[in-house]
């Protein structure tokens, strides 16, 4: 894809639909959910920061752009979503009314003084382990997130962890995680749920690595 320069406008489409008071958990408040995707492509973008200005509330996106922040008092709020390789979004006057949910659709248009690189080209759509369909999502790289295991897990904890991964959470992102590391700071990226699931429960079992892991890799 070719580099974009300078600033672009953002744009940013938002639909406000009032939904039944059973999607929102605590009594008398409000929440905010939607969806975050790429302006020009239409992909979801993954781990923006969506954030309620001026309160605490607040969350990140998911593999598939999807967001939603709960326990908000009624009221009219800003919603703002911040992504490195973005300009920032924002949206007013969306009205939160007790025991409803408020749908955000919102687009990000993208900087355009770094290439955005596709990792899924070449690669199967599907699966290999569980057969489920892979999502096709948008992630920022830094420059420091690919620090290798052996750096900061013991020999046996690494041996340990490469094992689970090859037989239960490949990840179907092998592939172009190793590839990302000194290129530019967006990547479209296959992820499957359902090996993302079965690291996160791995995770949950072996906290020690779990907790390593977490703390020096963001991404991956």
């Amino acid at each position: 894809m070719s580099g974009i320069g300078g600033w672009k406008s953002l744009q940013i489409v938002f639909l406000l639909v009032l939904l039944n008071s059973g999607h929102v958990t605590a009594s008398g408040h409000g929440a905010i959910e939607g969806r975050l995707v790429d302006n020009e492509l239409g992909i979801p973008i993954s781990y923006a920061r969506v954030i309620i200005p001026g309160e605490k509330a607040g969350g990140m996106t998911l593999t598939d752009g999807s967001f939603k922040i709960v326990g908000i008092e009624p009221g009219t709020y800003s919603l703002m979503a911040v992504m490195p390789g973005y300009e920032d979004g924002l949206v007013d006057s969306i009205r939160v009314a007790s025991g409803q949910s408020v749908e955000v659709e919102m687009s990000l248009t993208r900087i355009d003084t770094l290439e955005i690189a596709d990792y899924t080209d070449g690669l199967p759509p599907y699966c290999e382990v569980y057969g489920a369909e892979k999502t096709v999502t948008i992630m920022s790289v830094s420059f420091d997130l690919k620090r290798p295991h052996s750096e900061y897990l013991t020999e046996s904890e690494e041996a340990l962890y490469n094992d689970a991964r090859r037989r239960y959470f490949p990840h179907c992102d092998n592939d172009w995680c190793p590839r990302m590391h000194g290129e530019g700071i967006l990547a479209i990226v296959y992820i499957c749920p359902k090996c993302r699931e079965a690291r996160d429960k791995w995770l949950e079992e072996h906290r020690a690595i779990g907790d390593k892991i977490s703390r020096n890799r963001l991404v991956y």
